[in-house]
């Protein structure tokens, strides 16, 4: 199941965090897929991960 929305934004701003290291690190790419044929670009994860933590944060503001 994928249901990000489920998930705590905990791990949402742990993935962020990891994701902005690597990129300051000088890896541009998360290798996770690179097996499939494709490659993301860390910038790519990290924005994501943000965008769901925001969504996460204001779904739960809206609903208290």
């Amino acid at each position: 199941d994928h249901d990000w929305k489920n998930l705590s934004s905990d791990v949402f701003s742990s993935a962020a965090s990891r994701h902005r290291v690597k990129h300051n690190m000088g890896e541009l790419y998360d290798d996770e897929f690179e097996g499939e044929g494709f490659m993301i670009l860390h910038k790519v994860n990290e924005a994501f991960n943000v965008l769901a933590e925001l969504e996460l944060l204001l779904t739960t503001e809206n609903n208290t």
